[in-house]
């Protein structure tokens, strides 16, 4: 016969099971929850409009992450940047947590861009989509405070201490996404700033499932549709990913190449498409060609020399 004691033990034991998620499984839920915004909200009057910061685009940055923390020789100065960190913060975390932090941050590190905010409620999120698409302006310090709900939500057994030192260097991991485009160097020199900024920019695009045309197409329309970029460069948009590893990673060439091959950008891989002149065109008259260029290939180069829109 169960006693009291043994009722409350076992019910204490299915609490835990049943409430706090794993790491795995918070991470499979903010990819849902990316699938989940573009079908329902992004997708509601169109159930063909491309997307960029989805479930695809998280997956491409983790697969770079972990591909770039296994080489040899620290070329995106993680652990550098660890030690460094542990320092200044008086942490002691170890490269083993780094990655399981770095795990969360990355899957949470867009969330801002589709949702107010998340709760986790009984092991179930609870999103707040933005009603009208995607939105880029604040996002990363929503996606900050989504990230402290997923830690609170998990079922890793830290103390207060290391919850907070988990919080802390997870924000940190998000907040360096903002491109330092003007390559300022104070900001260039944040930690984990050169190890973000090369997954999400470059790896998110070298080491994505989507096709090219498709993903390029999709960063397009959420622009377009938040009317952040009324012109844009076609050849500089193909080669996005390129010209972004050569910025971030000046003066470090060994490092570099390291990365190149470790991602498969060996060689002289810029795309060339089709020959658009390097100059700007109106981006509603990119996301015409590029849906040509995926739907009907061969109509694209008549749709080029007919448009006229080039500056």
């Amino acid at each position: 016969m169960e006693t009291t004691e043994m009722v409350e033990a076992t019910q204490k034991v299915k609490e835990k099971r049943e409430s706090p998620l794993g790491v795995d499984e918070l991470c499979a839920k903010a990819k849902e929850a990316h699938s989940e915004f573009v079908d329902q909200v992004w997708r509601k009057d169109d159930p063909d409009r491309e997307s960029f910061h989805d479930d695809t685009h998280v997956d491409a940055v983790w697969k770079s992450a972990e591909t770039a923390l296994e080489q040899q020789g620290d070329p995106l100065k993680v652990w550098e940047d660890l030690e460094k960190w542990n320092k200044e913060k008086g942490t002691n975390i170890s490269r083993d947590e780094f990655k399981i932090i770095a795990k969360l941050a990355i899957h949470a590190h867009d969330m801002g861009n589709i949702m107010n905010g998340l709760s986790v409620k009984d092991g179930k999120f609870e999103p707040d989509y933005h009603a009208d698409g995607y939105k880029s302006e604040g996002a990363e310090a929503r996606s900050q405070e989504i990230f402290n709900e997923m830690v609170n939500a998990s079922e890793m057994d830290l103390t207060d201490e290391q919850k907070q030192a988990y919080i802390a260097l997870g924000r940190q991991l998000i907040g360096v996404t903002v491109p330092n485009f003007k390559d300022t160097p104070d900001v260039a020199n944040e930690p984990f700033r050169l190890f973000m900024e090369t997954c999400d920019q470059v790896g998110g695009n070298m080491n994505s499932d989507k096709p090219l045309d498709n993903m390029l197409l999709g960063l397009a329309t959420e622009l377009a549709s938040e009317n952040k970029m009324p012109t844009i460069n076609p050849s500089n948009f193909y080669n996005f990913a390129y010209t972004q590893l050569d910025r971030l990673m000046k003066g470090r060439e060994e490092a570099k190449e390291q990365i190149k091959k470790a991602w498969g950008m060996e060689g002289n891989s810029r795309v060339d498409p089709l020959n658009w002149p390097n100059e700007n065109m109106k981006i509603e008259d990119f996301i015409n060609m590029l849906k040509a260029r995926i739907d009907e290939p061969e109509a694209i180069e008549d749709q080029i020399r007919k448009a006229g829109a080039w500056r």
